[in-house]
């Protein structure tokens, strides 16, 4: 990691090496999250357009989109059928969780134009193709958030966690997205 000297920029440098004799699939990936005062009602993610995947294993009562289903950012669909603009953060209490394939670039930011706040990412497209989305706002009341979990996280990933599983233990249960 290193911070640049005239700007608030991090860099983050990794390499992964594979030191057995044998393919080994994995997941890499990274989890930036974001709270408040950054996370609010009304904040704003920004991303270049892509097909998304809503994941098809979260569930619960604060859960507003339809599992395992897919749309075009910034568009979804909820479970009544309503259309939802993704790009604003909706009223707590919200569980969502959503993967983000075929960006047309590799970046995203965050926005409360509220508290005139932000952030952005960039990374390495060929390396990361795919964005996870996971708002937590309060949905959850079980460990350890009780109900009070207040983020975003914008997570660069090599795949959806479903193509690990496929690749890991039956490569016959491909699924689309998966590399």
């Amino acid at each position: 990691m290193k911070l640049a000297a005239d700007r608030p920029v991090l860099y983050l440098e990794e390499e992964v090496v594979n030191e057995s004799s044998f393919a080994v699939p994995f997941l890499w990936g990274h989890h930036p999250a974001f709270g408040p005062p950054l996370v609010a009602e009304g904040s704003e993610i920004d991303l270049p357009a892509g097909k998304i995947v809503t994941d098809a294993n979260l569930d619960g009562d604060s859960v507003d989109l339809v599992l395992g289903s897919e749309h075009t950012w910034p568009w979804a669909t909820t479970r009544d059928g309503a259309p939802v603009n993704l790009a604003i953060i909706p009223p707590a209490p919200l569980q969502r969780l959503f993967y983000v394939a075929e960006l047309k670039e590799s970046w995203c930011a965050l926005r409360n134009p509220q508290r005139q706040l932000g952030v952005g990412m960039a990374w390495d497209g060929e390396m990361f193709p795919h964005l996870w989305v996971w708002e937590e706002r309060g949905g959850d009341q079980r460990m350890p958030f009780y109900g009070r979990g207040e983020l975003v996280a914008l997570e660069p990933a090599t795949q959806f966690p479903a193509c690990l599983y496929a690749a890991s233990f039956d490569s016959r249960r491909a699924r689309p997205h998966c590399q």
